[in-house]
């Protein structure tokens, strides 16, 4: 009996002592598991990381289009507007057949002022195709969501190797390779997904600025031209021309903008632009001139900006910052320009405590830091 009671002790200690310890193959097993799940939970927080850049950057891009458009809208409004007012009030003074050219010029089609509303309005002028770029199939901006949202593109591989049968996890899973070996497939994976995503906002960035600045060269160009042949009738007329003004699209048309910091002009590799009554300069020329110390990240498109106790975090199409460790929201995102990244030179200001003051006439950004 006894020898019994002992035996039934011992098999119950051996019975204990194996549930407290974990055989190597369940071992082997849950840290399989696990490996499993880091691999799906970074591919679910790239996806959702990738989806929240693009929308960011196709709704600061859609932005930017309407804003011109309304600009220019507005613009072509006021140009007749203006040249309306004046032919009512010479009718008053001349024959209506004398004015008649001049009228043409104002109202008909396929003259100076409508020409110019062709470039807004009509399909295949200019701000037609602007609009392809940023709204149609096969855009510049279709390219990019295509990358991150249709089958078979970029976003889409990265999937399917986390998901789809055959491919890298499916391997594992079936047994085909050790963990050390799903950690370096992934991380060349997520690395690939990464710069090819980076490239093509990069490429759609580059073809959207050119698209606009060959659109904004072609309005200048119709609103110019409508303008000389308006006060060339008129004159025929009336012997005089009229001022039409400075107004809307004329900021856009005029010379070079120059930057100075303390009186001396700065020789910069990207000419500043106006985006949304905006002025962006080359973030890296201009915080180094001002003695701040930058520092880019490629992974996540993020520039870091520093200078005694003040530092200030953004990232390329994203119009949330961080100042000295305040969010605060900017009213134009920082963005990329043939190759150079441009930020608002408010921002600038505001970052490292200068004096930043614009110069209609001269289209100049005076920073001053004494």
């Amino acid at each position: 009996m006894k020898f019994t009671q002992k035996l039934i002790w011992i098999l119950a200690t051996l019975l204990l002592t194996q549930s407290l310890v974990m055989p190597d193959y369940i071992q082997a097993a849950d840290s399989k598991e696990q490996a499993v799940k880091k691999v799906k939970k970074d591919y679910d927080t790239y996806e959702k990381s990738a989806k929240d850049n693009y929308k960011k950057y196709a709704d600061s891009e859609k932005a930017s289009y309407q804003s011109l458009l309304k600009l220019v809208d507005n613009d072509y409004k006021h140009l007749k507007d203006i040249a309306s007012d004046d032919y009512n009030k010479l009718k008053k003074k001349y024959d209506s057949r004398k004015l008649d050219s001049y009228y043409g010029e104002i109202n008909r089609l396929g003259r100076s002022v409508d020409i110019y509303y062709g470039e807004i309005h009509r399909l295949g002028q200019s701000m037609d195709r602007y609009y392809g770029d940023i709204y149609r199939l096969a855009g510049a901006l279709d390219r990019y969501y295509g990358d991150i949202y249709r089958l078979t593109e970029t976003l889409d591989r990265y999937y399917g190797e986390v998901h789809r049968i055959g491919g890298t996890l499916h391997r594992f899973e079936q047994g085909k390779s050790s963990i050390t070996q799903l950690n370096k497939d992934f991380a060349e994976i997520k690395s690939n997904t990464h710069n090819a995503l980076t490239n093509r906002v990069q490429v759609t960035t580059q073809s959207i600025q050119e698209r606009r600045a060959s659109t904004i060269k072609s309005l200048c160009l119709a609103k110019r031209t409508a303008i000389e042949n308006l006060n060339r009738e008129r004159k025929e007329v009336t012997g005089e021309t009229i001022d039409f003004g400075t107004f809307g699209i004329d900021s856009l048309c005029g010379q070079p903008i120059k930057v100075f910091i303390d009186g001396v002009e700065q020789d910069l590799s990207q000419e500043p632009v106006i985006i949304q009554g905006n002025t962006l300069v080359p973030l890296k020329q201009i915080f180094v001139a001002l003695g701040a110390d930058v520092s880019w990240n490629a992974l996540d498109q993020s520039v870091s900006v520093t200078k005694g106790q003040r530092e200030l975090w953004f990232q390329i199409n994203n119009r949330d910052v961080r100042l000295n460790g305040k969010e605060k929201t900017v009213s134009v995102a920082p963005t990329i320009i043939q190759g150079t990244s441009m930020v608002p030179v408010s921002l600038v200001g505001e970052a490292l405590e200068v004096n930043v003051q614009w110069d209609g006439q001269t289209r100049s950004v005076l920073i001053s830091t004494k």
